[in-house]
């Protein structure tokens, strides 16, 4: 399925899913976005596979560019 297909289940994510998704954009560990948000970076890692099984994504890669591919439309 192409990245693109996948835009409108971003409607679907929380709004801290919603930053962390955002994050992911430029690749950084889920210990350098849990110290950006303040939270356990455990806690990063349930929202990156929640987000991941929303989106219908498979990689934490494919949740990325998708970030990137919508950036301009995500409100963290």
């Amino acid at each position: 399925m192409p990245l693109s297909s996948h835009a409108s289940n971003i409607g679907r994510l929380t709004d801290r899913e919603r930053q962390v998704f955002s994050l992911l954009a430029n690749g950084p560990s889920n210990r350098i976005i849990a110290k950006q948000l303040d939270i356990a970076e455990r806690t990063v890692k349930a929202h990156v596979t929640n987000l991941m099984r929303k989106l219908e994504v498979e990689s934490r890669l494919e949740a990325a560019l998708l970030s990137n591919l919508h950036a301009g439309e995500i409100k963290p």
